[in-house]
């Protein structure tokens, strides 16, 4: 969820400030880099509305992480008074590390929020005692979907055999979107209709009002009827203007990837005679968004919407450096886009100057489709291997991203015989041993707050090593009742391993195993024994210690991690000559 995005991003910043308290303030923070002339020019910008517009490559993004450096470090601006918004999940959460890699602690207090993620912010402030919940895409469909089949009224003829498909009911929800996103209500599309000669537009803003009263009764928003309820409060005064006076500067960035009602909620939170600075950074020509609403149009049209008190357009300022790519690259790119009409009134920003001496080879090559593009990528690294002897591993192929052209460059290039080797993108917490060591400190630091379904999940994982069988011959040696089975889990096991005391009741192998790994994830301020690698009784801390320290000494007594994580190949096997623990290794890995 984007409404999630900004919470996320702030998250992050209270996560290196947490760190940087753990270790006592001491935190090699990021010097910066050495700013050109026009980057300079966009960082000490003190009033007013500013548009700066660049080529990819030119530091735009840099330049709005400066700024926002600056004010908080050099001219004394509260960090909780700086604003930064961008357009996207990922460009939020890489603006929030690049920021909290420059002001360390303080970065927490800067809030870095998607347009989506500010909105969300300011309804669930205004709704606090009453929250309201925003729905995802798939359930707005569906929603759409009940009241379309629950509408008695009927539809034009020629669209009666399409209603209710899924195809209709996506483009009844691309309708409702966009005509949010231009700020009609669902009486201005029924004029449209009327005006146009459109019955099927008048029937859609009937559904449309449907719709609305739905999300009404059942308390929950779509992400496009959010913006506009924000824009709303906005514009009323009293609620309005508390909420302008918290912020003295808005920094966004990327505004090309901005829907037009995100540019009017920026119009609304910034207006031409607010006191507050504000700085945006574009590139129209890479306007990538177009799918959602995203219009470059609102590039242009910002020197109007932003206009000083005289009338006078908002300044805007060129960054005229490429510091990204070789001077070859940048001539073929920059002179693909010249060619390319540019929006009226803005300056020309597709010719920036060369930053880097260094040069190569490039080669432009204009493609049809992408079966054509796929066929040229794997021709020419076959002529490259071929002709000039140069490795496969010295070759790659950079796609934008992953999907069906990516999948169709994969299938042409291995049936073209060039060996593909992609690499694993997967995030380092979906990894299966490390969601298993989060899991593991989940349970060290409150045993108490686990449930039975957790420590069954962990006591069948690979660090756990107990399989079904295993578990469940440990409870037929506990002994539970009719009613214990009933609750499941290992919660009964808890409560019953410290009653398994004495020689007349001593577990086997496999039960002390599990009773050790139940002494490890004890209670915390009780003295807990287990036995360390060389089978001498050893004692768990009884205090609380930190995250790291308490799930290695909680768990480690008992703990085969060393070995499952050299099954899966994240450290190198463990040197032993025991019998015993090459037995270990060879065994199965359950869970």
């Amino acid at each position: 969820m984007d409404g999630t995005a900004g919470a996320s991003s702030i998250a992050l910043a209270e996560q290196v400030a947490a760190e940087d308290r753990r270790l006592g303030g001491v935190r090699l923070l990021d010097a910066g880099p050495v700013l050109d002339v026009d980057q300079q020019v966009v960082v000490d910008h003190e009033r007013g509305p500013l548009l700066v517009l660049g080529a990819s490559g030119t530091g735009k993004t840099t330049a709005l992480v400066e700024s926002a450096v600056s004010l908080v470090r050099h001219r004394g601006v509260p960090p909780e008074c700086v604003l930064v918004l961008t357009f996207s999940r990922g460009a939020t959460r890489t603006l929030a590390e690049r920021i909290a890699g420059r002001l360390g602690e303080v970065a927490a207090a800067v809030p870095v929020l998607s347009v989506h993620g500010l909105c969300h912010a300011l309804w669930a402030e205004a709704h606090r005692t009453d929250p309201w919940r925003v729905l995802t895409a798939p359930e707005q469909e569906l929603r759409l979907r009940e009241v379309l089949e629950g509408s008695a009224e009927p539809w034009p003829e020629d669209l009666r055999e399409a209603v209710g498909t899924r195809v209709f009911t996506r483009e009844l929800r691309d309708l409702v979107a966009r005509a949010r996103q231009l700020g009609l209500d669902p009486a201005d599309v029924a004029d449209f209709g009327e005006q146009d000669g459109r019955p099927a537009w008048v029937r859609a803003a009937h559904l449309f009002e449907e719709y609305l009263d739905v999300l009404d009764a059942e308390r929950v928003l779509d992400y496009d009827e959010l913006v506009h309820r924000v824009r709303i409060m906005l514009a009323d005064p009293r609620s309005g203007d508390p909420l302008r006076s918290r912020w003295d500067h808005v920094l966004v960035d990327d505004l090309q990837d901005a829907v037009p009602a995100h540019a009017a909620l920026l119009r609304d939170l910034v207006p031409p005679s607010s006191s507050a600075g504000l700085v945006v950074t574009a590139d129209p020509d890479r306007a990538v968004y177009s799918f959602r609403g995203a219009d470059g149009g609102v590039v242009a049209r910002f020197g109007t919407d932003h206009a000083g008190p005289g009338g006078e357009p908002a300044a805007v300022h060129v960054l005229g450096t490429d510091h990204r790519g070789a001077p070859v690259v940048s001539r073929s790119v920059h002179g693909l886009t010249a060619a390319m009409a540019r929006p009226f009134g803005l300056p020309d920003w597709r010719a920036p100057r060369p930053g880097r001496v260094r040069d190569g080879a490039a080669r432009l090559v204009l493609c049809a489709d992408a079966r054509e593009e796929a066929t040229a990528v794997a021709a020419t690294l076959l002529a490259a291997h071929a002709e000039r002897g140069i490795a496969w591993h010295r070759m790659a192929v950079v796609v934008r991203s992953r999907g069906p052209e990516e999948a169709l460059l994969r299938r042409r290039l291995g049936r073209a015989g060039v060996p593909i080797a992609v690499p694993d993108d997967t995030p380092l917490v979906d990894e299966p041993a490390v969601r298993v060591l989060l899991e593991v400190l989940e349970t060290a630091l409150g045993p108490d707050e686990v449930g039975a379904e957790e420590l069954d999940r962990l006591a069948l994982s690979p660090l756990g090593g107990v399989d079904p069988m295993e578990l469940r011959r440990h409870r037929k040696f506990l002994g539970a009742s009719d009613r214990d089975r009933a609750e499941g889990g290992l919660a009964r096991v808890r409560r019953r391993l410290d009653a398994v005391q004495g020689p007349s009741r001593r577990p086997g192998r496999r039960s002390r195993r599990v009773a050790a790994r139940r002494r490890c994830c004890g209670r915390p301020g009780r003295p807990q024994t287990g036995r360390s690698a060389s089978g001498r009784p050893r004692s768990v801390v009884a205090a609380r210690p930190s995250g790291p320290i308490a799930t290695w000494t909680r768990w480690w007594p008992c703990s085969t991690w060393p070995v499952v994580a050299a099954r899966v190949g994240a450290v190198p096997p463990p040197q032993t000559s025991s019998r015993r623990s090459a037995i270990r290794r060879s065994r199965p890995m359950h869970g």
